[in-house]
């Protein structure tokens, strides 16, 4: 109660999110303020900080302070794809992959044309169906043909903006230049940098799960972290 939650995000749509009430527990949001990364530019641009000449420091808190290379590439389209094959085939074979076995989820551009990002994956007998899409144009082209089978999936990830996150609506604009690629492309070099570049290595999560949460997909797990949104289907 005594915390105030701020989320710092390219997307718009989380203001609206933030709102719903699947979002709310015991009378308590779980995120009290959404703002858009645009936003936060022009706060630290009224108040006048200059970053380049802020010295580095520790990590104030440690709660949650540890995150794998599998984090930042959430934020560019086939990123979380990408995360959740890496510990699904950890569960699988009880070894790790290599590092880049997924990169063809990997976006190959930005804009509304580019369409669908298809592969396939053979882990032991198991072959996975994946197709990655951004862009809400694109979805809904990808949705028909789902629809009338002439394409099957194992695994589906929509981005609604286009090149995912990095190109959200709520990113800082710059007149005449696109940098949604650029922030991709950086997303992915993080990943390299990191230690661990695998969700399930993260020592914190894996705490957090075997004090208080259980299991993955555990009753407290799914209260706690999961969370439903039914809407009328309205894509034709």
């Amino acid at each position: 109660k005594n915390i105030v939650v701020v989320a710092v995000m390219p997307c718009v749509a989380k203001k609206f999110e933030i709102e719903r009430p699947e979002m709310e527990t015991d009378g308590m949001r779980s995120v009290d303020i959404s703002i858009t990364t645009r936003e936060l530019a022009r706060m630290i641009k009224d108040a006048r900080i200059d970053f380049t000449k802020l010295s580095d420091e520790e990590c104030f808190d440690e709660l949650v302070a540890q995150s794998t290379g599998a984090a930042p590439i959430f934020g560019a389209t086939g990123g979380a794809m990408e995360a959740a094959l890496r510990s699904a085939y950890f569960i699988i074979k009880g070894e790790n992959p290599p590092v880049d076995a997924f990169i063809e989820v990997r976006s190959q551009g930005f804009n509304e044309n580019d369409g669908v990002q298809e592969a396939n994956f053979q882990i032991d007998d198991i072959t996975v169906r994946t197709a990655v899409v951004s862009g809400l144009g694109n979805t809904r082209r990808l949705l028909n043909k789902i629809e009338r089978g002439e394409v099957q999936y194992d695994f589906v990830e929509v981005m609604a903006c286009p090149g995912g996150c990095v190109g959200g609506g709520g990113q800082p604009i710059h007149e005449e230049a696109e940098w949604a690629p650029k922030r991709g492309e950086r997303l992915y070099e993080l990943d390299k940098e990191r230690k661990l570049r695998r969700s399930h290595e993260n020592p914190q999560v894996q705490k957090l799960y075997k004090e208080f949460l259980e299991t993955p997909l555990s009753e407290k797990a799914e209260q706690l972290l999961h969370t439903q949104h039914m809407w009328e289907k309205n894509y034709r």
